[in-house]
């Protein structure tokens, strides 16, 4: 498995000197994803975009070669903030393929190059927090970070919810089971002291990119 390697409202423009709250539900039709997302460089390795419709957020492909992560980021936001979306999980979703949401900060592109900080939850609840690096990791171009380790939430469920908080060069991970509160996965030392916070989905061929993604993304700069 790809793991061992490495409130809904309506979405709003951002002042970036001002830097207030983002959200979005999705509800808007967009292949690719539209502004203020940035969307994947077009040619880099086996990245791809992600897409929008009735209320959910999934990658373009699934694919059983390389690693093709569908990606966008929100470009205006720097400094410290976090970032949370709201996982959907269909009661179809075929289980015994990989399937990945993940929230990114630290994202930016960079001399045609991505770079970024990945926390990641697979349909099965595992976790992992990795870098993104495709100018000096090669040739995978991903490797864990500090201090590394994995984990589990226990299975996901529709409703569920994901928060990546960076603060300085702190990152933090944290997980809310339906009603419950936001606990703390996991901590770790971000590599880049510039980027922004960013979505990713990843899904293994045979299954729907669909069927287990985002329903809905709030920013909040810190």
């Amino acid at each position: 498995m790809r793991w061992n390697r490495r409130g809904v409202r309506r979405a709003a423009t951002v002042n970036p000197a001002a830097l207030g709250e983002f959200v979005d539900d999705f509800s808007a039709t967009n292949n690719p994803l539209g502004a203020p997302w940035t969307n994947s460089l077009p040619g880099l390795l086996d990245f791809e975009d992600l897409r929008s419709s009735g209320g959910v957020c999934f990658g373009t492909v699934a694919s059983d070669t390389g690693f093709p992560d569908c990606y966008a980021f929100h470009a205006s936001y720097s400094g410290d903030y976090e970032i949370e979306a709201g996982i959907f999980r269909a009661s179809d979703v075929n289980a015994g393929i990989n399937h990945e949401v993940e929230l990114h900060v630290g994202m930016r592109h960079s001399g045609g190059h991505l770079f970024s900080c990945e926390w990641l939850v697979n349909v099965g609840g595992s976790w992992q927090c990795m870098e993104w690096d495709t100018q000096f990791n090669a040739p995978n171009f991903f490797e864990e970070l500090f201090p590394t380790g994995a984990g589990s939430v226990g299975a996901p469920a529709d409703g569920d919810r994901i928060l990546f908080r960076k603060i300085g060069s702190a990152g933090t991970m944290h997980y809310k089971q339906g009603a419950g509160a936001f606990a703390q996965r996991w901590a770790v030392t971000l590599p880049f002291a510039t980027g922004s916070p960013g979505l990713a989905t990843f899904t293994r061929g045979g299954g729907d990119p669909a069927k287990f993604c985002f329903t809905d993304v709030i920013i909040r700069p810190l």
